[in-house]
């Protein structure tokens, strides 16, 4: 992995991390990756995903507090924790999960690694089609608000 990072003048990191998007969405995954885009055709379902997270929201974590940051097409769901140095202070934000929005109306989950970056997770198999419902159904939080322990990836709910 090294030689080949170094053979494309990348870190090793950088390297995994565009192969787990690519694994994660394919050309989509990719795209997803790359920065925030302002495409008018998906503000409207940005928008409408903000409701979905509502009420996801409610039913699966109706005591915390979260809050939804919307740039481009991108979601980012926060939790607001009491300030460990001043409880008096504005809360802290620990990010939960993000959603990103391509062109094909696909969404792609991510979440936060230990050094800062957002990273994709696959959600009901490689490069499967998967809705905001989909992305959302697979987030597990742990007490520490971390995602799933260990390298368990969701598998996709089946419909009834």
């Amino acid at each position: 992995m090294a030689a080949l990072a170094d053979r494309y003048g990348m870190g090793v990191r950088d390297l995994r991390l565009l192969a787990d998007a690519w694994a994660e969405g394919g050309r989509d995954g990719v795209v997803a990756l790359g920065p925030a885009t302002d495409d008018s055709s998906d503000q409207e379902a940005v928008v409408q995903a903000e409701a979905a997270i509502q009420a996801w929201r409610d039913r699966h974590y109706p005591l915390d507090l979260l809050e939804v940051d919307v740039w481009r097409n991108r979601l980012t769901v926060w939790q607001l924790v009491a300030n460990d140095d001043d409880r008096r202070g504005a809360p802290q934000r620990r990010p939960l999960l993000q959603v990103r929005r391509t062109a094909g109306g696909r969404w792609h989950l991510y979440r936060r690694a230990a050094q800062g970056e957002w990273w994709p997770v696959t959600v009901g198999g490689r490069r499967a089609p998967q809705t905001l419902d989909d992305c959302l159904q697979a987030v597990h939080v742990n007490a520490a608000w971390q995602f799933w322990k260990g390298d368990v990836i969701p598998q996709r709910r089946s419909t009834p």
